[in-house]
């Protein structure tokens, strides 16, 4: 219950919902918690950089990757995920599909 209402959510509402669902909520909330400490810490590095291009060595500035507390994964797609989204692309552009 407390990481409930630490998650910004109303006390009452917990009580009428699944198990489930308050996973879903919950998974919710902590997404958005991750999206908004990424955005800070982007503002941040953003602002440093400014600041870094006056100086002496700019190119000596840090990666982003190198200073985030949020790691990013990149899902990997397959081949099939990578075709389907281009015969989508080709074909909402007026495109033409041709199977050899």
């Amino acid at each position: 219950m407390a990481s409930w209402t630490e998650a910004g959510q109303d006390p009452a509402l917990f009580w009428h919902l699944t198990l489930r669902e308050i996973k879903i909520v919950m998974t919710g909330a902590a997404r958005r918690i991750e999206r908004e400490v990424m955005q800070s810490e982007v503002n941040a590095w953003l602002g440093a950089r400014l600041v870094m291009i006056g100086y002496h060595k700019p190119k000596k500035f840090p990666k982003f990757s190198a200073v985030s507390s949020v790691k990013t994964k990149r899902r990997e797609q397959s081949w099939k995920q990578q075709k389907a989204l281009v015969e989508a692309l080709n074909a909402a552009f007026g495109g033409k599909v041709i199977r050899k």
